[in-house]
């Protein structure tokens, strides 16, 4: 649903100069900021529960922390979206830059971005996960984001500038296979946590286990997949939808 809405604002932008996307993209991926402070302020001073963020579930969060917490999830994600159409356009996202420039991008970048995301974390630790911190800790992650995705960017470009491995091969195969990945992610999910282990109680390290098996699966059958056929199922799927006629899927 983000995606969706967020399209629409991209395409009435979309005549704007790359340069003025990434402007635009990083004011409005900022923009949670001072609603975080707000929220903040909201839940300290009328002492709402925030049930479901550090406390049990099952009670809904009360409206305007809940209006809060909507608003930064589209801000955020609307910015990034601005922000990799810029990047797309300048070429950079496809490695149209200098070895040197993606080096030094990867060095400012996670040097500065890295750093404040640990602080956000150290900091609601220290302060016990209280209700105190419960949004102004989100604060140093959401400032670190923009400059930690550049390095990372820069990180993966400089990758693939390199020659070719089993790994690299298997990822392009998982990345042109993205939507049915998506969707079968999705479905492993929900087989597996709502169906299969519904009566047992799964902690975060279990589930990094299941992620990790889950790409391991993935990295598999996508080029198994792609080795016999086109395109991913979805991604068939998608383009007869869209040429409104039959599309080839076999390897010729």
């Amino acid at each position: 649903m983000l995606y969706a809405a967020a399209s629409v604002i991209l395409l009435s932008l979309r005549r704007l100069s790359p340069r003025a996307l990434i402007v635009v993209g990083a004011v409005t991926y900022l923009l949670p900021v001072p609603s975080y402070v707000l929220a903040q302020f909201v839940t300290d001073n009328y002492n709402l529960d925030l049930a479901g963020i550090w406390t049990d579930p099952g009670v809904d969060i009360k409206d305007p922390v809940a209006m809060a917490m909507l608003f930064a999830y589209f801000s955020s994600g609307l910015g990034m979206i601005l922000l990799g159409a810029g990047l797309y356009r300048l070429g950079f996202i496809q490695g149209g830059c200098s070895t040197k420039d993606y080096r030094t991008t990867a060095a400012i970048g996670l040097g500065i971005g890295l750093p404040l995301a640990a602080l956000g974390v150290a900091f609601v630790v220290w302060n016990d996960f209280s209700r105190e911190v419960a949004f102004i800790g989100h604060i140093p992650n959401q400032l670190g984001t923009i400059p930690a995705s550049l390095g990372y960017m820069s990180v993966i470009v400089l990758w693939d500038k390199g020659g070719n491995g089993w790994l690299k091969s298997r990822l392009i195969a998982a990345g042109r296979m993205a939507l049915t990945n998506y969707v079968t992610q999705t479905i492993l999910g929900v087989l597996i946590l709502s169906a299969i282990l519904a009566d047992h109680a799964i902690g975060r390290s279990e589930l990094l286990i299941l992620v990790a098996g889950v790409w391991v699966v993935q990295l598999w059958w996508s080029q198994a997949w792609l080795d016999r056929f086109r395109f991913g199922p979805a991604e068939w799927l998608w383009r007869v939808a869209t040429y409104r006629r039959g599309q080839p899927l076999r390897q010729m």
